[in-house]
């Protein structure tokens, strides 16, 4: 399993309010595009097989930069960012 830590500052590591349910934001981006990631506050478990070709890596990579980006949009709108 692998872990992404979500924060509003990566320098500080200050993390978001709660409210911003910021792993589930995340979680629900990725799921749209085909990626089941698991939220948990405000991380993001990544839960992948053993075996992963180039190309999975690849489009995992791909649509969890799609999700993020649309989860800072979406933080930004509500005023958490």
């Amino acid at each position: 399993m692998m872990a992404i830590e979500n924060v509003a500052d990566k320098t500080t590591k200050e993390l978001l309010p709660v409210e911003a349910r910021v792993g589930d934001r995340v979680a629900a981006e990725a799921q749209k595009r085909g990626l089941i990631i698991r939220p948990v506050g405000h991380l993001n478990i990544i839960s992948p097989p053993l075996i992963w070709t180039r190309q999975v890596v690849d489009d995992v990579v791909a649509i969890l930069d799609d999700a993020f980006a649309a989860t800072t949009r979406s933080l930004k709108a509500d005023g958490y960012l």
